[in-house]
């Protein structure tokens, strides 16, 4: 939501949070002192930033095995497979 906040997309911020809220699939997750410490190791042996290192420590908290996104420096935990959404979109 950084760019719609950036840009004062108010209405574009609202669906986002909406998107977020509603989804059956998706588990907004608590960040706590685990999760803080997992990523300090994260960070650790992947070199990714703190943010990524605690999204990377929470899905893996929650047991996720595969993440969904545009950053490939997430494929530096191992841990967890990657699809990178431009992939998917080249595919169609």
């Amino acid at each position: 939501m950084v760019l719609p906040f950036k840009q004062n997309k108010n209405d574009l911020v609202r669906v986002y949070r909406e998107a977020l809220s509603s989804n059956q699939y998706l588990t907004i997750a608590p960040i706590n002192d685990k999760i803080l410490i997992s990523a300090a190791n994260v960070r650790a042996q992947s070199g990714l930033k703190l943010p990524d290192a605690i999204h990377a420590a929470t899905a893996l908290s929650y047991q996720c095995t595969a993440m969904l996104t545009n950053d490939a420096g997430f494929n530096r935990v191992s841990d967890i497979e990657l699809f990178l959404l431009l992939d998917w979109i080249a595919l169609k």
